[in-house]
């Protein structure tokens, strides 16, 4: 893990010197978004996220969002890409989904405990797509990462979001299209 890492770490910053993006801080955002520290940014994205639909409605704030989320995969490998998909998945759907153990715990009529079981198993199953689209998209195009930031992420978090309102009877709760 500290091996990655450092290698997130060197490769941004390596790719902002290379680009002339150098400042008194010493390459800013590249520190920021490398490691642990894009690990827990992805995940407060991904909680920020439902604040683009109702009851909030601040419908602008999906496209910072998803942009800091995207910048968070931008140099990272496949797996690690994936792990930051995951996280941003169990924060956007663990505040945008409460209504699920509402409606399980008092609604339902199930069992006393069950109903967090099942939103935590939702929810983690749910992540599973932001995870996918930041895989393959990483995994595709590693060697090309404004290509994977302007065209691969968008598109697969497009596609990975068609998939989850489609299959297995869908469940087309906080698709980007709708915020």
């Amino acid at each position: 893990m500290e091996q990655i890492d450092r290698m997130e770490i060197s490769g941004a910053v390596s790719a902002g010197k290379a680009q002339g993006a150098r400042s008194a801080t010493g390459n800013f955002p590249a520190r920021l978004l490398a490691g642990w520290r894009a690990d827990v940014v992805s995940l407060a994205m991904g909680a920020s996220f439902p604040l683009a639909f109702a009851p909030y409605g601040y419908g602008l704030i999906a496209y910072p969002v998803l942009a800091v989320f995207f910048l968070a995969c931008l140099n990272a490998s496949a797996i690690r890409a994936a792990w930051r998909g995951w996280l941003f998945g169990v924060g956007q759907f663990t505040v945008g989904c409460g209504w699920v153990y509402t409606g399980l715990q008092y609604g339902g009529g199930v069992p006393a405990g069950l109903p967090l079981l099942l939103t935590v198993y939702l929810v983690g199953v749910l992540a599973l797509y932001p995870a996918l689209a930041a895989l393959v998209s990483a995994s595709l195009y590693a060697r090309r990462p404004h290509t994977l930031l302007l065209v691969a992420l968008p598109l697969t978090w497009a596609l990975a979001e068609y998939a989850r309102s489609t299959l297995w009877t869908g469940f087309p709760w906080l698709l980007a299209g709708y915020s």
